[in-house]
């Protein structure tokens, strides 16, 4: 676990903008988070956000797609929230400030992706 919290730590830190990472299953189950912001509830997030790409899938399929979602921007007022499929069981996602650097994101979550896959 402890290499989990480092490599979620070294995506937030090598990007500009970003305030937390999070390691979650698709079932909702939070496996890891960092979390530099005050008022983020990364815990009660986690479930909006697989719902959201579960929605996402459903809607390639919709559109004769085969539901494979490479990413899902989340942007709000306040944040934007990157989320990348680990593999089927797992999620990675980083958290942004809205002016947040999202091509320094898109990278550092590749890069995570590829170190979690040996971690898992």
């Amino acid at each position: 676990m402890k290499q989990i919290k480092q490599a979620l730590e070294n995506a937030v830190s090598n990007t500009s903008g970003a305030f937390a990472a999070a390691l979650f299953e698709s079932n909702g189950i939070l496996v890891d988070v960092v979390d530099h912001k005050a008022g983020f509830h990364p815990e009660t997030a986690t479930m909006a956000y697989v719902e959201a790409l579960r929605a996402a899938r459903q809607a390639s399929l919709d559109a004769g797609g085969s539901g494979n979602v490479k990413n899902l921007l989340i942007t709000t007022d306040q944040a934007q929230m990157l989320l990348v499929p680990v593999d089927e069981t797992y999620i990675v996602g980083i958290g942004l400030e809205p002016d947040g650097n999202l091509g320094q994101a898109r990278l550092a979550l590749r890069r995570l992706c590829k170190e979690l896959v040996n971690l898992l």
